[in-house]
């Protein structure tokens, strides 16, 4: 039974109680026994949504828990993706700076036979006349 509910009926026990004490002696005692049953059943409600609400609390910790655990992992994910991405940039430039290395040093060496094979014919050229 719903608290609401159990409320209502406390208090038209309550009522009840009350017109009958106006009756005498006899509604005396059953007055008393109606204030003591809207008591009980105002105790029981109260319990009853105690125990709700320290159930809502659990449940709401749970859910509180479980959230804080996914965004640890969430955290730990993108940290770890943010160190691979780091990581291969690194390599990435360390490899491109390799092969500009690469490259200039055969352009060196293509100009340093150019210019050998110049003086050469220049040299050659110079000895026919």
């Amino acid at each position: 039974m719903k608290m609401s509910s159990k409320l209502l009926i406390a208090a038209a026990l309550l009522i009840t109680a009350l017109m009958l004490a106006a009756c005498g002696d006899k509604a005396q005692e059953s007055v008393g026994q109606a204030t003591d049953k809207a008591a009980d059943a105002v105790k029981e409600s109260a319990a009853e949504v105690k125990h709700t609400a320290g159930e809502a609390a659990e449940a709401a910790k749970e859910t509180v828990s479980a959230t804080g655990a996914k965004v640890q992992e969430g955290y730990e994910a993108a940290k770890e993706t943010a160190g691979e991405m780091a990581h291969a940039t690194g390599q990435a430039m360390e490899s491109g700076a390799e092969k500009v290395q690469e490259g200039a040093e055969k352009m060196a060496d293509s100009a340093r036979e150019a210019v050998h094979d110049t003086a050469h014919k220049v040299e050659q050229a110079t000895e026919a006349k």
